[in-house]
């Protein structure tokens, strides 16, 4: 949504505009909701509030295969070790802490 919000709403400044350039793949009444909605003040609060968030925010969002071939890539050229995936694991997700489960089940202990 993000994207065709942007597509239209950047290049057609004037509201009539962007109601009359609808994105393929999406029907003119459906259009028109999406655009009543983008444009309340409510919204565009919200939006500029998440916008000045996402600036302040230093969490990696994403954890796909570009982040960690990059963290891994860095890591191995700074300490010639190439981390494991659980280092990775740690590294992308926020007060993980480093604690062994016990399984209840079969009684065994897990760890990483």
């Amino acid at each position: 949504m993000s994207s065709l919000r942007n597509s239209v709403f950047k290049k057609y400044k004037t509201t009539g505009d962007r109601y009359t350039h609808c994105p393929l793949g999406i029907s003119q009444d459906v259009w028109s909701k999406l655009v009543d909605h983008w444009l309340q003040p409510t919204w565009q609060d919200k939006s500029k509030r998440n916008k000045s968030n996402r600036a302040k925010s230093t969490i990696v969002h994403t954890t796909g295969s570009v982040p960690v071939e990059k963290y891994r890539k860095v890591e191995l050229d700074q300490t010639g070790i190439e981390p494991s995936p659980i280092d990775c694991f740690k590294k992308f997700h926020d007060k993980m802490e480093n604690k062994k489960v016990a399984a209840t089940e079969d009684e065994n202990e897990v760890d990483d």
